[in-house]
């Protein structure tokens, strides 16, 4: 039975499955780090597609399970994805046979995200979010689902927003529709030199979207912020989702000097 606690929605949906296992893009030398195997409807799959699998679940039912129908290849471990270290769950060092498949629980996607996107343990990463979340990922400046997650996520991968997944493809169906990304983890993540001040710079911006950027960031920029969007190349009477990735790094440039 579904532990409503940990959020669990079990896919059971087989076209949906091949589609993920096939977003993954998976060779037999690549090595995939599984996040919530569930009941494996994906994980054996995968352990088919790649040489080797090492899934992390929390649920002790869930994972006697697992360990109770052994497969060659396939490695379970025990734990919370809040608090695992990644990088030593990993059993490559080389990052391009590295993959990432998770389904994320919907009630930590946000926290989940942050510590995948900081990680740098792989080279890509397919991922089953709530489609609201999907969409703000991959979204495209200017579109209205831009916003400061699409910004970090854009800062260390390419987004790509794969396909939608109804709700009656899970067990028991949840009350939202999700949807599949994947994430190409760019090899050096970020030119940002100072990643305290360009995330303070884009959350002040985004917590007032409605604002022009010349009043909205007065009190990160100070007395500086005309003439440090000037710099910049960004027009102080635009608003925060009119900016790129780019644009926001090129603020705090201007700042630092």
């Amino acid at each position: 039975m579904s532990r409503r606690r940990l959020g669990q929605h079990f896919l059971t949906d087989l076209g949906t499955i091949s589609r993920i296992v096939g977003a993954a893009e998976l060779s037999d030398n690549d090595h995939v780090f599984e996040i919530g195997p569930g009941r494996g409807a994906i994980t054996f799959p995968l352990v088919r597609a790649a040489s080797r699998v090492t899934s992390l679940e929390l649920d002790p039912e869930l994972a006697d399970a697992l360990e109770a129908d052994p497969s060659e290849g396939f490695q379970l471990v025990r734990g919370d994805a809040l608090t695992a270290d990644f990088a030593a769950l990993q059993t490559t060092s080389d990052r391009a046979r590295s993959v990432l498949v998770a389904n994320l629980p919907y009630r930590i996607t946000g926290a989940l995200l942050e510590r995948i996107l900081e990680a740098g343990c792989w080279d890509r990463a397919v991922l089953m979010v709530q489609r609201e979340v999907g969409r703000r990922l991959a979204a495209f400046v200017g579109d209205k689902d831009y916003g400061i997650l699409t910004i970090a996520a854009n800062l260390r991968s390419e987004v790509e927003y794969l396909f939608s997944v109804d709700a009656d493809c899970f067990y028991p169906s949840p009350k939202v529709v999700s949807s599949v990304v994947r994430l190409r983890f760019r090899p050096h993540p970020t030119g940002v030199e100072d990643e305290a001040l360009f995330f303070r710079v884009v959350r002040t911006a985004f917590q007032q979207r409605r604002k022009m950027l010349r009043n909205s960031l007065a009190g990160v920029l100070h007395e500086r912020v005309e003439e440090v969007l000037a710099s910049a190349g960004v027009d102080p009477a635009a608003r925060p989702e009119s900016v790129s990735v780019e644009g926001f790094e090129r603020v705090c440039r201007a700042y630092a000097l």
